[in-house]
């Protein structure tokens, strides 16, 4: 696990890596991944899949990142 962070943090899509223990890593996905993911869950999923990406997203927030994003999605003109 030690030696594969760096790798995977070099990945523009990966925004943060923590080595959680032997062979265990935790990722952190950047924001335009997750809101690529949430916009595709969205439109193509059932009910039950779009509440679980939306409660799966919100849980992954920070407080910081969830005012980010608010921004961002009440004006889509801001980026955050």
């Amino acid at each position: 696990a030690e030696a594969l962070a760096p790798k995977l943090l070099a990945d523009p899509r990966v925004a943060g890596v923590e080595v959680a223990g032997p062979g265990f890593i935790n990722l952190t996905l950047s924001p335009e991944v997750w809101r690529g993911a949430v916009r595709a869950a969205l439109v193509a999923g059932n009910d039950t899949c779009r509440a679980r990406t939306v409660a799966d997203y919100i849980a992954g927030m920070t407080d910081r990142f969830a005012l980010q994003e608010h921004k961002v999605l009440t004006n889509p003109g801001a980026r955050a």
